[in-house]
């Protein structure tokens, strides 16, 4: 399948999972949306894609639909909400950024200590040791 088919059917998919979430749950659903478009986005940024012409990451489009659910909750709920949609979607972005970098600084630990698990060369490692406070045996 092309990356464009793709790319098109993930902007169905996130924009109409945006509609759907709103037609059944009303302002909560948009919010649950900011915090599944934040974190997936985070995961998704790693991924690049070429289509119509261009280099692409994948969390491009559900980092676009927040915008969408700001707009939503700016015209029906007022600025407030759209405010708050924000904030959790801060909010969520932070949190993922220190989990995802004590899970990466756990598992460089391990790998270091335990050859059986991750095979990371050493450089890599000892990139990571002064965010970790990890010693390098």
């Amino acid at each position: 399948m092309r990356n464009e088919i793709l790319l098109i059917l993930s902007v169905l998919v996130c924009y109409g999972s945006v509609l759907v979430l709103f037609k059944i749950f009303r302002e909560i659903g948009l919010f649950t949306w900011t915090v599944i478009a934040t974190i997936a986005a985070n995961i998704e940024v790693l991924i690049l894609v070429k289509a119509f012409g261009m280099e692409q990451t994948l969390g491009n489009v559900l980092f676009a639909s927040t915008f969408l659910v700001t707009d939503i909750l700016s015209e029906i709920y007022g600025k407030k909400a759209a405010n708050k949609a924000v904030l959790i979607g801060c909010a969520t972005s932070a949190i993922f950024i220190i989990l995802s970098q004590y899970w990466l600084c756990t598992r460089l630990g391990y790998a270091s200590y335990e050859k059986h698990f991750f095979q990371y060369p050493q450089s890599y490692v000892c990139r990571f040791n002064s965010i970790c406070n990890l010693s390098i045996v």
